[in-house]
């Protein structure tokens, strides 16, 4: 994750950008693109379709934009299910967090049975 200020837009653009961002595009965008290019990463936020509501990142005088992303490799994109904005007036910020990642169950308890498995060693 990382507050990058980019704004990169809702044209798809490979793997890297996909159409559920916001329309507007900044100075920034190009260097954000160039990055996750060179790295072989995706911004993950502008690949599912969300509610406004849960896409937003940044709020403040009545404007609103997409300007904080979670990024993350080909690997591990494949197996995101969704990630969504947490809306919360608990922080003292005018930027949304972008923590709520759904991973399939699947994925989830194979590593539950590797950490049970580890634990349950014979003596």
């Amino acid at each position: 994750m990382g507050d990058t200020n980019a704004r990169v837009g809702n044209i798809r653009l490979a793997d890297i950008v996909g159409t559920n961002g916001e329309a507007t595009l900044n100075s920034n965008d190009r260097k954000l693109i160039d990055f996750c290019t060179f790295n072989n990463l995706k911004t993950i936020n502008t690949f599912f379709k969300d509610k406004e509501i849960h896409k937003f990142t940044w709020e403040a005088r009545g404007h609103k934009s997409i300007i904080d992303y979670f990024i993350a490799n080909m690997k591990t994109s494949k197996v995101i299910q969704d990630i969504r904005v947490y809306r919360s007036n608990e922080i003292d910020s005018d930027h949304y967090l972008c923590i709520k990642v759904n991973f399939p169950p699947r994925w989830l308890n194979k590593s539950n049975k590797k950490a049970t498995r580890a634990t349950k060693r014979p003596h």
